[in-house]
């Protein structure tokens, strides 16, 4: 939204939601300004992409590989799918640096390739691949850091540019990315810090204790009601407690009461294409597609995500599972553009217009 590109960003943003005004003026007046803030702003969404992608990988190997150096099989499956999703996101350079920080010690010469159709030709993980998998569990930089690096970097290189931002703005963005490394240590603290053991010991025995000598204090001339409902249910809330509390003491997890990440993630998706078509710039738009996404990711969501968003360049030429977009007319307020829609949004769309321009 800060990119000042050139003369069509500028001409879209003084007479854009005129009447008259379309999306093809403003790119008949794209020069080489406007071309070099649509790169910027693909790599910037590229790179926060990634910083939630990411943030999933590290929820999924934070516990069991940083902490106790072991992965299983399926966690490792999930974490391929990952892998995947980033190398769609950025070059094999920048890849190779970052997937090196998950530190997995036997993953026998595994090449990362984004090729969404062979997964969703799989239904889980092979019964050749080992049970388990050594992480190195020595504090390391993470995946966040190098991530955060690459995407300050991006910033800077457009800082004070023709095209780019003024300086006053990156001190928002700093802040920012501050707030989420912050955020990315609360949530590695509280995956990493288990309960004290003698604290978990002490409520067992305790609640043990008191389950095993309450049969010893019945009054039998209370009746039966005090004597057997009023125990099971006293005993019922104390185990109930104590299970709720286990359930719920990592809540970043794969399980069904852990939070759902992926919604989100899928979310920013959605909203980083949205903003990029608010800005004009379908060139960056053009820059990204979205790919279908294997059945095990709907089954881990409460919401039925079939496909992710990546990278264009990094896509092969002969992939199958691309939903391709294709220019269609849109009518937003006064103006008429042209937009990248998936069916679902151009189904969205048509019934959002009046029946007269929705037949036409």
């Amino acid at each position: 939204l800060f990119m000042r590109g050139g003369q069509g960003q500028k001409s879209w943003n003084m007479h854009r939601g005129e009447e008259g005004y379309s999306l093809a003026m403003r790119q008949a007046l794209d020069d080489a300004d406007d071309s070099k803030a649509s790169q910027a702003r693909a790599e910037i969404v590229k790179w926060t992409l990634a910083l939630a992608i990411s943030f999933k990988m590290h929820t999924r190997v934070c516990s069991a590989g940083f902490c106790f150096g072991k992965l299983d099989r399926e966690t490792k499956y999930y974490l391929d799918w990952d892998r995947m999703r980033l190398r769609g996101l950025m070059s094999p350079a920048h890849f190779e640096k970052v997937d090196a920080a998950l530190r997995i010690l036997d993953d026998h010469g595994h090449v990362v390739e984004f090729n969404p159709d062979q997964w969703l030709e799989r239904k889980g993980p092979s019964d050749d691949e080992p049970e388990e998998y050594d992480v190195d569990m020595m504090p390391l930089a993470r995946q966040s850091v190098f991530l955060m690096f690459y995407m300050r970097d991006e910033l800077l290189r457009h800082m004070n540019e023709p095209y780019g931002f003024k300086e006053r703005y990156f001190s928002t963005f700093s802040i920012l990315t501050t707030e989420i490394m912050l955020t990315y240590d609360l949530v590695t603290q509280s995956m990493s810090t288990p309960l004290p053991l003698p604290y978990v010991n002490l409520v067992k025995i305790i609640v043990t204790v008191y389950l095993i000598s309450f049969p010893f204090f019945v009054d039998f001339r209370l009746g039966w009601y005090a004597n057997t409902v009023v125990p099971s249910l006293v005993a019922l809330a104390l185990l109930g407690i104590d299970a709720i509390a286990s359930e719920l003491e990592d809540p970043f997890g794969d399980d069904a009461n852990d939070l759902d990440l992926l919604e989100p993630i899928q979310q920013l998706e959605k909203e980083a294409l949205h903003l990029l078509r608010f800005t004009g710039d379908m060139k960056a738009v053009a820059m990204f597609v979205w790919a279908d996404a294997p059945q095990f990711v709907a089954k881990q969501s409460a919401k039925p995500l079939r496909r992710f968003l990546a990278a264009r360049s990094e896509l092969s030429d002969d992939s199958k599972c691309m939903v391709r977009g294709e220019p269609v007319p849109s009518v937003m307020g006064t103006r008429t553009h042209h937009m990248v829609m998936s069916p679902r949004e151009r189904a969205r769309e048509v019934r959002r217009k009046p029946p007269v321009a929705a037949a036409e």
